[in-house]
């Protein structure tokens, strides 16, 4: 009997984690060409699974993946095996985390891709020592934040998606640890905040809950789009700013969110402390609730 997370399934097939093989000339692992998808699996599924399919299509898409094989790869049972792998490695009473992996596959050696024509696909799942959501939901405590020094290009349409070759977050988290921060923001050319390394960047300003616009180059994030359903929905105002560091410095509370963690309060910016507003915690609260119904 295999303890959980043994199991994968590797292009469509399930397999012992031990005996994935990935090829030396896999455009992945040579240049960095293929995309990933992340999700919480609760209650034996993974979360918001429409919004995460349709953001694998837009990158693929993006990618210049050819248009039939995403049809097959995304196929309609594809959730159905998912949960079939999640039932496998003992996660479907817990929590844990799901993640996809597509390359373009082997190709010959160069950047064009017009002869790599086999994608290669592997998810795995990986689990949370959480055994409930209120359990998981007191493990995540606020955070200190900081900014990375190196800015990204301004407007980079690559950062809209979640590409293999994540470098500049890779750097920010990297920065971020000798920092003993908990995470670090990301700055473009012009000085905007764009989001953290791992999550997408909200905060409060005279009393209105604001998010940089997608269309500077950030994360269409699965969080950030439920967060701002649940904030419409109260009847609340979202406004989509470009903040800078002065801005986030006055603000009336910052939060990252991310597909693993949810909604996240920040209490330091640097050394400067930062509020945790009520309607940030009823927010927490509301999109924890949203899993449970």
């Amino acid at each position: 009997m295999f303890e959980s997370k043994d199991y994968v399934l590797c292009n469509g097939t399930r397999i012992k984690k031990s005996e994935v093989c990935v090829p030396v000339d896999d455009r992945g692992l040579c240049y960095g060409d293929g995309l990933f998808e992340t999700a919480l699996i609760f209650q034996g599924e993974p979360t918001f699974w429409e919004w995460r399919i349709e953001r694998l299509e837009r990158g693929l898409d993006f990618l210049q993946f050819d248009k039939a094989w995403i049809k097959e790869a995304l196929h309609a049972d594809l959730k159905e095996e998912i949960c079939e792998l999640i039932q496998a490695n003992h996660l479907n009473s817990g929590l844990g985390i799901l993640k996809i992996m597509i390359t373009r596959g082997v190709g010959p050696r160069g950047y064009g891709f017009q002869s790599a024509n086999t994608p290669w696909i592997l998810i795995q799942t990986i689990p949370l020592p959480a055994k409930t959501i209120e359990d998981f939901r007191k493990s995540i405590t606020p955070i200190q934040i900081g900014i990375h020094p190196f800015p990204v290009p301004d407007n980079d349409p690559y950062r809209k998606h979640k590409l293999l070759n994540k470098v500049p977050s890779v750097l920010a988290k990297h920065y971020a640890d000798l920092q003993s921060w908990d995470d670090a923001l990301i700055i473009d050319q012009s000085n905007r905040l764009l989001e953290s390394s791992g999550g997408n960047l909200f905060w409060w300003e005279n009393g209105k809950l604001c998010t940089p616009p997608q269309e500077l180059g950030i994360l269409d994030g699965v969080t950030r789009r439920r967060i701002i359903q649940l904030v419409e929905r109260e009847g609340w105002q979202v406004r989509y700013e470009s903040p800078t560091e002065q801005r986030l410095m006055k603000s009336g509370g910052i939060a990252i969110t991310s597909s693993i963690r949810g909604w996240v309060n920040v209490n330091f910016l640097g050394t400067k402390p930062i509020p945790i507003p009520d309607e940030s915690i009823q927010l927490n609260q509301a999109y924890w609730a949203t899993l449970e119904t």
